[in-house]
């Protein structure tokens, strides 16, 4: 397949100082359980595999079925709580990362 992108390296989420931030913001803002699991889209980390070892795909936003059904569509926008807790979370992320 000419053109095509690999696939990404694996991002190593044991005893990872970012993956466990990411755990404790979620679990803060959002009240949920945070586990590893498989992003199926591609994204721009293409560019930062040299970067870095571990890149971690994540998106703080929690959707309603009909905000998902608005992705790359038409008039496509978020709800104030979920952008309230998105700037939350980013927030918890910096203040996680200054104490760690």
């Amino acid at each position: 397949m000419d053109g095509a992108t690999p696939a990404s390296p694996v991002s190593n989420h044991n005893n990872s100082t970012g993956f466990e931030v990411i755990r404790t913001s979620v679990e803060k803002i959002f009240g949920f359980i945070c586990a590893p699991n498989l992003c199926i889209g591609n994204t721009d980390t293409r560019w930062y595999w040299n970067l870095s070892e571990n890149i971690f795909r994540f998106s703080p936003v929690a959707l309603t079925m009909q905000e998902v059904s608005m992705f790359h569509g038409f008039n496509e926008r978020i709800g104030v709580d979920a952008l309230t807790n998105m700037v939350d979370f980013y927030k918890e992320i910096l203040m996680e990362c200054e104490d760690s």
